[in-house]
């Protein structure tokens, strides 16, 4: 069987059907890079065969782990299903690291925050104060949020969190619903149920939201970040406050390992000079050393 057949075999399966919305459309561009193997047969595909693609594709990071992830995938299923009898595509090593997101700077936030339309902000703002993803930030509806906390279950790990608003967040989330009755019955289409909406009060898709925060960044000379990279930004700023991994883990829905990966960019000295702060409150106190 030809791969392009199994790609197609694959496509059909319930393991496909499985896949999140986001992960297929991942996949499939994956599959448009597959280059000649496509019409190979996928039983005679050859591990330098799978590393010639990677090597050709390395120079592109992201592609390069894309499709090579896609390849395996279809592999496996192919050899599930008795169509090959090994997946040259399993256990690559050497691939390409996957860039890392920047962590905004306080006055990076800040300056975006005050020179940014409306719509772009409040994303930013809700990434800020609740340390969530870009899926997740899109999806949130008003129903989830109760006037002190927004709660969810996070697309991506299935956990289930309820955030406390920040004060900061809960004055613009009042706002926004000022605005939305204010708007009620002027002949608009009925009311968008996302918290996040773009300019015509539609819910923003991953790609357009992505895609408008970076390009407004770049007009305010804030090179090279992505809305991702404001939940390192959470996850430094309440490690500098004093917050332990767990109380971190506990807001972004984070495992402690991302945590402690997500806030080695808090600043050394922020936290060093609190940590001394609090020995000396205790070296002060009545039981104090």
């Amino acid at each position: 069987m030809k791969l392009n057949a199994l790609c197609v075999l694959y496509m059909q399966s319930p393991e496909w059907g499985a896949l999140r919305p986001n992960s297929r459309r991942i996949y499939e561009y994956g599959m448009t890079k597959f280059g000649k193997l496509m019409k190979r047969d996928a039983d005679t595909i050859t591990r330098p065969q799978v590393l010639d693609l990677r090597d050709e594709l390395f120079h592109q990071r992201g592609v390069c782990r894309i499709t090579l992830a896609a390849l395996n995938n279809v592999l496996k299923f192919g050899y599930d299903r008795g169509h090959v009898k090994m997946n040259h595509a399993a256990n690559m090593r050497n691939m390409p690291k996957p860039k890392p997101f920047k962590r905004w700077s306080e006055n990076e936030v800040d300056r975006f925050l005050l020179n940014s339309p409306v719509h772009l902000k409040r994303a930013v703002m809700l990434a800020l104060f609740t340390g969530q993803r870009r899926s997740d930030l899109i999806r949130l509806r008003w129903d989830q949020y109760d006037g002190r906390f927004i709660h969810l279950v996070q697309t991506k790990t299935g956990k289930e969190l309820s955030i406390p608003v920040h004060p900061v967040l809960g004055h613009e989330l009042a706002l926004m619903q000022d605005e939305r009755r204010f708007t009620t019955g002027k002949g608009r289409k009925a009311l968008c149920p996302y918290i996040l909406v773009n300019t015509y009060y539609d819910p923003w898709t991953d790609r357009h939201l992505t895609r408008s925060i970076s390009t407004h960044s770049r007009s305010l000379d804030i090179a090279d970040r992505q809305l991702h990279g404001i939940r390192k930004t959470t996850c430094a700023k309440l490690a500098e406050i004093g917050c332990t991994p767990h109380e971190i883990a506990s807001i972004t829905g984070q495992s402690l390992q991302e945590v402690e990966h997500y806030t080695r960019e808090a600043s050394q000295k922020v936290m060093a000079t609190n940590a001394m702060k609090r020995w000396e409150d205790v070296g002060n106190s009545p039981d104090g050393v």
